[in-house]
């Protein structure tokens, strides 16, 4: 009798978690893995979209800022009127060392002439 109801209930839960990670895939609410297959994704991607931006708008910008959600706050153009040089806020929420990294490396692939980019780390993370 345990042995059947352990069979049950094992396979249940196996069932009940296949179905789980079916609908998490075929629904994909955070664009983990690939194109949604239901539409919009449920939340703001905003390395995604500032990515398309910056590459549809062919911004040629010569500042660029770069850093979490805090570094948004500042806008492009203190810069511009500051320094003379056209900026782009870049901030992205809960920035990574990686985030940089792959950011900085896109920035410079797409726009060569940006000559200053400025790197807001937040050290009570």
């Amino acid at each position: 009798m345990v042995k059947s109801n352990f069979r049950f209930f094992f396979g249940s839960f196996l069932v009940f978690i296949s179905l789980v990670v079916a609908i998490n895939i075929w629904v994909n609410p955070y664009s983990f893995y690939g194109l949604n297959s239901i539409g919009n994704p449920v939340t703001h991607n905003d390395r995604l979209s500032k990515s398309v931006f910056f590459e549809n708008h062919k911004l040629e910008t010569e500042a660029i800022f770069l850093g979490s959600s805090n570094s948004m706050r500042f806008y492009p153009e203190w810069i511009e009127d500051e320094f003379n040089l056209k900026a782009y806020n870049f901030g992205v929420f809960q920035a990574s060392v990686e985030d940089f990294y792959c950011l900085i490396n896109y920035i410079l692939e797409k726009n060569p002439t940006t000559r200053l980019i400025n790197i807001g780390i937040i050290i009570f993370c």
